[in-house]
């Protein structure tokens, strides 16, 4: 299979091709050197994510757990990220979104993810996809405010429209907030979000129309992987 490596190598080939041809060319010899240039950042710098052989093995049979860690990419730039989550997304539209088989993605800490307008974008798109096929969409985050910013709103906006269920649970008055611009709530509602709700307490959106107080009571063997408890028993 072809990395950036062979790209770069038929790359240059083809630059030599055309600089041999002469002055009728200038313009494509430019445009093929700045590529090259452009290349040796992902060459370099950036080698142990884009040049080499992907290293995720399916199952034929039984079920497959694939997940990203995406901690190194808090400080990376965004040029990266923008790349990586294109690459990730892309990768899970291919396992995901398929007729025959039933799966579930999940997104957490959210907010991290739709920090741009391009990956609000695609975080948008597999959400409407994701409801044609049997795939099951979960995004998790404790910012909502960060999905009410105007750069992404417009995408985050799209994924709380496509989305059959939605838990709130406790936010503080700037999540409060954020989520206000998202979501159609009235001023109970958010009265029992701000101030009234505990830990386990949450309101269960359905669809557009139905609004029910739920409280979710964890298991002690929940509690205690959580860090919740001393010891297990």
């Amino acid at each position: 299979m072809p990395t950036f490596e062979t790209f770069n190598t038929c790359l240059l080939k083809v630059l030599k091709s055309y600089q041999k041809m002469g002055s009728g060319h200038v313009e494509d010899v430019k445009l093929l050197s700045s590529l090259v240039r452009k290349m040796q950042r992902i060459l370099t710098e950036w080698s142990v994510y884009f040049v080499g052989h992907t290293t995720i093995k399916l199952k034929d049979d039984g079920r497959n757990i694939i997940s990203f860690g995406t901690k190194e990419l808090f400080n990376a730039d965004q040029e990266l990220k923008n790349a990586l989550y294109y690459l990730m997304f892309n990768y899970s539209w291919s396992l995901c979104l398929d007729e025959n088989v039933e799966s579930a993605f999940i997104v957490d800490e959210a907010h991290d993810v739709i920090q741009t307008s391009h990956t609000a974008k695609m975080v948008a798109q597999f959400v409407r996809r994701s409801r044609k096929y049997k795939n099951l969409m979960f995004l998790i985050t404790q910012e909502p405010q960060d999905f009410a910013v105007d750069a992404v709103i417009m995408h985050t906006r799209a994924m709380f429209n496509n989305s059959a269920y939605k838990i709130v649970m406790k936010l503080n008055k700037a999540a409060a907030e954020g989520f206000e611009k998202l979501e159609s709530v009235n001023e109970n509602e958010m009265y029992w979000v701000k101030h009234i709700f505990s830990q386990g307490d949450a309101l269960l959106l359905i669809g557009d129309q139905r609004r029910i107080p739920i409280h979710v009571n964890a298991t002690q063997n929940e509690l205690w992987e959580m860090g919740a408890m001393f010891t297990g028993k």
